[in-house]
């Protein structure tokens, strides 16, 4: 039996009146759950939307209390970092970890970012010494197997202009041409 963390990081339902508004990852990641619970045995499944939840961003406070030892944080301090160490337990119990995310602006969603930012933590998901030169950084959650899948909508492919080809200048890259029309795991 396997536990399988499902994390959701677009800003868009999959309810909304109009389907065309209705966030694509969420979808992929929802027909790539659908297909794992039907081939697979699951004990668990964890879901957690950040869309709909995000985490908050870490403060200088957060921070002090990740360097306090535990034994010596303030009832304050224990406050801070419950969410932390919930979504913490939450990847340590999950064998499989299905993280989907649109990119916006180029880049993961603030709420993801906030989520990395509070489960790579010193002393609970890595640990940091000096003396072992350079190499500080040993991570702690360890025994996992890490493996990547990506779901895809659609995939656009740029191929550079041949100049020897008599093709028309001005951009370098031909007009994209798309790759696939429908969903894809790879």
């Amino acid at each position: 039996m396997k536990t399988l963390l499902r994390i959701d990081a677009s800003a868009r339902r999959t309810d909304n009146g109009k389907p065309s508004y209705n966030s694509i990852s969420k979808s992929l990641a929802q027909l790539f759950c659908d297909h794992w619970q039907a081939q697979n045995n699951l004990s668990e499944f964890i879901y957690r939307d950040l869309g709909d939840q995000a985490p908050p961003a870490i403060t200088q406070d957060w921070i002090a209390a990740v360097f306090t030892p535990e034994e010596h944080q303030s009832t304050e301090q224990q406050r801070l970092l419950e969410l932390s160490d919930c979504l913490i337990d939450e990847l340590q119990r999950a064998d499989i970890i299905l993280i989907s995310t649109p990119m916006y602006n180029y880049g993961m969603p603030a709420a993801l970012k906030a989520w990395f930012d509070q489960v790579i933590r010193i002393n609970r998901t890595f640990s940091f010494d000096l003396k072992r030169g350079d190499f500080p950084l040993r991570p702690i959650l360890s025994g996992k197997k890490t493996g990547f899948g990506l779901l895809l909508r659609r995939v656009w492919l740029w191929r550079r202009r041949d100049p020897r080809r008599n093709e028309s200048p001005g951009s370098p890259y031909q007009d994209p041409e798309p790759l696939s029309g429908g969903g894809a795991v790879l």
